[in-house]
């Protein structure tokens, strides 16, 4: 599964993680000597259509019984969408389950102005190389299709990728041998994590969670500790909300779909700290589980 279904990510530890994304500016060249600097060039609309992927994500989806999956199954994970640099490409990073067990990697899209479509080129950590799909838009659906060679077999992979109305998104993968009809493989609803629905229009982009502590408990139920890291002391005002308003909302919300999702009571705490350099900090990345987006 590529893109959000991109090979299913791995369970995340608590649903309020925030895009940790530090999305990075071009820097331009300057002009050769007795020369005139043209205008700086820019991404297209077509990656502008592309911004609704962006984000820190939520996932969950269904496996059909076909010959791919005999038995069906579940997946869950999350993924995180930032720009690339000068805003010409999206990167996504994902881990998660599948029926096949844990997988990850991360995916590079950006425009063809050539070929007029979208190219993005996937690796992950059970497969050599990478897999390269061709995008289009059809109506407000988007596509991608790719075809490659697995364990001998010739595969064609067709997702289609539609926003609904509620912000969430909703994935349709199908797969195909040969010449053979595709069949619907899954069935996947990626949802953004609450903190970034609550706060996206005061605080985007600018605050990333790690979970200090995962406690289980005797009587069946799980404690989690999680720290809500910004950059500034406003921003953390504006998370706290008025007399902790907004956070103890943030915690309810999360709260409840966690038990949801583990079938059991969770205890979760969430706590706000102010560090200035979290996004340029390499060591806060990997203690998150995370690849710095420069190395």
């Amino acid at each position: 599964m590529i893109m959000f279904s991109t090979y299913p990510r791995i369970i995340a530890a608590a649903l309020v993680l925030l895009l940790p994304a530090a999305t990075q500016q071009a820097q331009e060249k300057a002009p050769a000597p007795g020369t005139q600097k043209g205008p700086a060039s820019s991404p297209g609309p077509e990656m502008d259509q592309l911004k609704f992927l962006r984000g820190y994500w939520h996932y969950v989806s269904t496996y059909e019984k076909t010959s791919f999956y005999p038995n069906g199954g579940k997946g869950s994970g999350t993924y995180i969408t930032t720009a690339g640099p000068g805003g010409f490409s999206q990167i996504a990073e994902f881990s998660g389950t599948s029926p096949d067990g844990r997988e990850g990697g991360h995916e590079v899209t950006t425009w063809d102005p050539e070929d007029n479509v979208y190219k993005s080129y996937v690796f992950g950590n059970n497969f050599s190389g990478c897999i390269v799909r061709t995008g289009r838009w059809e109506g407000t659906t988007l596509i991608f299709d790719a075809d490659f060679v697995l364990d001998g077999a010739n595969l064609h992979l067709q997702s289609a990728t539609t926003a609904n109305p509620d912000g969430s998104i909703t994935i349709v993968e199908k797969f195909g041998t040969d010449d053979g009809p595709l069949q619907t493989t899954l069935t996947l609803k990626a949802t953004r994590e609450k903190i970034y629905l609550r706060l996206h229009d005061e605080l985007p982009y600018a605050s990333a969670v790690e979970t200090e502590k995962w406690e289980e408990r005797r009587d069946g139920s799980v404690k989690i500790d999680q720290i809500i890291y910004v950059q500034r002391d406003g921003q953390k005002a504006i998370v706290l909300g008025k007399g902790g308003a907004t956070i103890k909302i943030i915690g309810a919300l999360a709260r409840e779909e966690l038990e949801v999702l583990f079938g059991r009571r969770v205890h979760l705490f969430l706590f706000v700290k102010v560090r200035e350099d979290w996004a340029e900090n390499s060591e806060h990345y990997k203690e998150i589980g995370l690849d710095y987006p420069n190395e």
